[in-house]
């Protein structure tokens, strides 16, 4: 349902040449992939190092990844939910290079 909910602002996304979304819960897990929603769960901790630093400092962050996928994107992720300390899960967006 939050996949569906949200599938107008992805389009919206990939004009602007953002490649990716993802939604994560606190403990670092993976909670929806917009490109790729059947797989879940799993945590990129050690892929992403951006998600645990956004989950443990509870601020923004901006930077440009090397990814393990070999390229190198934009991507900004922040916490989203009851407040900027204390986010109910974090936001990434991975690409928008135009």
């Amino acid at each position: 349902m939050f996949h569906n909910q949200l599938s107008g602002l992805f389009q919206l996304l990939r004009k602007y040449d953002f490649r990716d979304l993802h939604f994560y819960e606190k403990n670092n897990r993976n909670y929806l992939r917009f490109h790729r929603p059947e797989k879940y769960g799993d945590d990129l901790t050690e892929i992403r190092y951006t998600i645990e630093y956004v989950n443990k400092e509870k601020i923004q962050k901006n930077i440009y990844d090397t990814s393990w996928a070999r390229r190198s994107e934009f991507t900004k992720t922040y916490g989203l939910g009851a407040s900027s300390h204390s986010p109910q899960c974090i936001a990434k967006m991975d690409g928008g290079e135009k």
